[in-house]
């Protein structure tokens, strides 16, 4: 199964028409329900604490409110629920908008999901470093690995390659790496780390 997140940071509405095409279950988060109506799309589940949404909400969608004070945002909640889908790609839109407050700490609840997750926008496609990955040379342009604790990574292929370098979050050294070969294998040996793949 494929499962969409939609949430209410800034959503472009061609992404989210092409994601639409090869997904099976779509969770609108608060005012990300509002990109889908403007789509003529009903998600299977509604969540949070609808303190933004300003469509109405047919009785035919399945509503789970949380209360609008809570120890969690509705993004947290969204992978939480996701979670009981056993999808086999989660997509996330939606994550990032004005507050650069929100934006960090829904990357980080990357860290906290299991299974293959994507956060995407129009520019960039993040997801948790997994012991091996291979990345084929196709819509983006650079690639960086952001380690979340000590981290030991290797990387073959790349302009910049790597044989077991021990890395930390307080240095840059993975940021903009560009693809040597048509394949890339970037390989996590011990710690935690993102992957991030962009475009100008």
């Amino acid at each position: 199964m494929n499962a969409l997140i939609v949430a209410g940071g800034d959503v472009n509405l061609s992404l989210l028409k092409k994601l639409l095409l090869s997904t099976d279950y779509v969770i609108a988060l608060d005012r990300g329900f509002d990109y889908l109506r403007e789509i003529e799309v009903l998600p299977n589940i509604l969540l949070g604490d609808m303190d933004s949404i300003q469509s109405e909400v047919p009785q035919e969608v399945t509503v789970q409110v949380f209360p609008a004070q809570k120890g969690f945002t509705d993004l947290e909640a969204g992978l939480i629920y996701a979670q009981s889908l056993h999808y086999r790609l989660l997509t996330v839109i939606g994550f990032n908008g004005t507050r650069l407050d929100h934006f960090l700490s829904s990357v980080l609840l990357l860290s906290q999901t299991d299974g293959d997750v994507h956060f995407l926008d129009t520019h960039n496609r993040i997801r948790m470093l997994k012991e091996k990955i291979t990345l084929e040379k196709g819509d983006y342009s650079y690639f960086s690995v952001i380690p979340l604790s000590p981290s030991v990574i290797s990387i073959n292929g790349a302009k910049y390659e790597l044989d077991r370098k021990e890395m930390i979050p307080e240095s840059s050294l993975g940021l903009s790496n560009e693809w040597e070969e048509r394949v890339v294998q970037v390989m996590l040996h011990s710690g935690k780390a993102l992957l991030v793949e962009s475009k100008d």
